[in-house]
């Protein structure tokens, strides 16, 4: 509301000034009252858009005294309004039912009742409103599903609040997505499967009541040149707020690291939109490297964001070429500020979804930082069965389009996800750590579990806290079941593989190293979610464990730790504090089982 007044107070001064100015107010809530934030406003006269802020509320200012305004929300029916600069305006708006879009989720206990979640949001970027899951009790609630379209921007935004000592948004920290941003592969699949599971059971650190259990999933890893061919089409951002060494420039590095794995039997086309869509590179032949590179360096920056007309190109071409018999991908590039051309995002989520059911689906590759809208490119990458990258850096542009590639671009199996049961006897009760869901998805009645795509070489980490009847524990040999739940490509066949999670207990400290990896990244990320400043020592402990087990001369590994030393000197409750640590620092002797 500070922001609204300082809006009215502007509105004041301009019209003492320099004219005839009004001011609009108002509120957008959902029909149960519920305040809808980012809900888009659209002013025909002028063209201009704006947005409610995190309450739900509006200030416009204007020149006519009274006018027609348009709000829209994604899932929402769009309404038009005719409101004046003297009445406060209560817009209500209303699901949309029967639109061919349905909300998706990120993880789903059938039966448990749906909680009521508020959050905030961080100034100038936009982010999904989640919040962290709850216990279910066993006998009640025995069963969740669980997305397996896992995207790995949380880290990659993180590390860039970190460096640049930034305060982290809560639903910016997605502990899923910084479990999977690190690679924890098994061992190699026989030529006749094409996934495995392996569960571990183990004591909780930061619950001495509790348990975890880890689930390890993976996908067959293929060889570059067994993989089928590649139509791309590059759909780039070049508006005029990509004009900055972290957004274009670095998009162009990065394709052209891209570049480099493309086969003979790959092609690309390049579309750009700013002030004006076009066609910047008919479909061009993977070994014309040379033309495909001198189109990227010509694309220079400018104009508005027509991010809608771009997209409808991008997928133009896609279907102008589609092979049946290979893969058939738009990667988009941008900092998500789609803000010209489009009334609601709800249609273009739509047309997105049409195409995927073609077989023809998205990448996003997000960049930049103050007008970077994480929640709409991953909206869009999901509903084009896709994945979603942040680039923020030549380092991760080479990990997600290079070391990567193959697993981005190539899906062994879509529309997966996973159903995991419990054995209510030994389990009571669990708790999925990440896999948080976003405010207007849980409040769709008809929402779905969100399945996605599972690329080459695959990996994927998840961890529950479950409590447990000990004694039932020691009785049990199983804990519960997961089952695999996915569709091959060009195959409209849903398949299920059953996995049996077995009671193979382990002590903390005896842990395989993937696993203690993964305690120490979701506790990282538990701290990070935090609302309070946690003191010093919590964060000491978290940090000498954490250099325990990665693996010396893993880079990534190696700036985890780093990055942990950097956030406990930030957000630390004593900052004034020295982070101790040299790596010859002596350790004290540690209770068992007793890690944070």
């Amino acid at each position: 509301m500070k922001k609204a007044a300082l809006l009215y107070f502007f509105a004041i001064i301009c019209n003492c000034c320099f004219g005839q100015l009004y001011y609009f107010r108002g509120l957008v809530t959902d029909a149960a009252g519920t305040p809808l934030q980012n809900a888009v406003i659209y002013q025909p006269r002028t063209h201009q858009y704006h947005s409610t802020s995190f309450d739900g509320s509006f200030g416009i200012t204007t020149t006519s005294i009274a006018d027609s305004l348009i709000f829209s929300l994604p899932g929402f029916q769009e309404v038009s309004v005719w409101v004046h600069a003297e009445k406060y305006a209560n817009i209500v708006l209303r699901q949309k039912r029967n639109s061919g879009l349905t909300s998706k989720i990120t993880s789903f206990t059938l039966g448990m009742p749906k909680p009521v979640y508020f959050s905030e949001v961080s100034a100038g970027e936009t982010y999904a409103v989640v919040q962290e899951n709850i216990f279910a009790e066993t006998n009640l609630y025995p069963r969740t599903d669980i997305a397996l379209n896992i995207d790995k921007a949380s880290y990659s935004n993180i590390r860039r609040f970190i460096n640049t000592k930034t305060v982290i948004p809560p639903d910016a920290v997605r502990i899923e997505e910084m479990l999977n941003y690190f690679d924890f592969a098994g061992n190699s699949l026989p030529d006749t499967t094409t996934f495995s599971l392996t569960s571990r059971l183990s004591k909780c650190p930061w619950n001495k009541e509790s348990y975890l259990l880890f689930l390890h999933l993976n996908a067959k890893s293929y060889l570059y040149n067994d993989l089928p061919p590649c139509n791309l089409v590059f759909l780039i951002d070049v508006s005029a707020s990509m004009d900055l060494p972290n957004r274009l420039s670095l998009i162009k590095s990065a394709f052209g690291l891209l570049l480099k794995n493309l086969r003979s039997v790959d092609s690309v086309a390049i579309v750009t939109y700013g002030a004006t869509t076009k066609l910047a590179l008919p479909l061009t032949s993977g070994n014309n490297k040379k033309a495909i590179s001198d189109t990227l360096e010509r694309i220079t920056p400018g104009g508005f964001t027509a991010g809608e007309s771009g997209i409808k190109m991008a997928y133009r071409i896609a279907q102008e070429h589609y092979n049946p018999k290979g893969v058939n991908r738009v990667i988009l590039a941008t900092d998500g500020d789609f803000n010209v051309g489009i009334k609601t995002e709800n249609e273009l989520e739509s047309f997105i979804a049409g195409y995927k059911n073609m077989g023809i689906y998205l990448t996003c590759l997000g960049v930049g930082m103050g007008n970077y809208k994480d929640s709409k490119i991953q909206t869009l990458s999901r509903q084009g069965q896709g994945n979603f990258a942040y680039i923020d850096s030549y380092a991760e542009a080479e990990k997600v389009l290079m070391n990567e590639f193959a697993q981005t671009m190539f899906a062994v199996a879509g529309n997966a996800y996973m159903q995991v049961h419990f054995n209510e006897q030994p389990v009571t009760a669990y708790k999925l750590i990440g896999f948080e869901n976003k405010l207007n998805s849980l409040s769709d009645s008809v929402a779905k579990i969100q399945g996605g795509e599972i690329g080459s070489g695959y990996s994927m980490m998840g961890i529950f806290e479950v409590k447990t009847n000990d004694s039932l524990l020691k009785m049990n040999d199983t804990i519960g079941t997961a089952t695999l739940c996915y569709k091959k490509s060009g195959d409209t066949t849903l398949f299920h593989e059953k996995f049996i999670l077995p009671n193979n207990f382990s002590e903390l400290d005896s842990l395989p190293a993937q696993y203690s990896l993964a305690i120490a990244v979701a506790q990282f990320g538990r701290y990070l979610k935090s609302a309070k400043a946690l003191p010093l020592s919590s964060w000491n402990q978290l940090i000498v464990f954490a250099q325990t087990k990665v693996i010396r001369g893993n880079i990534i590994q190696e700036e985890l730790v780093d990055l942990m030393k950097k956030a406990a000197r930030w957000y630390g409750a004593d900052s004034s504090e020295n982070i101790l640590l040299p790596e010859n620092q002596p350790r004290k002797k540690r209770k068992k089982n007793r890690l944070f």
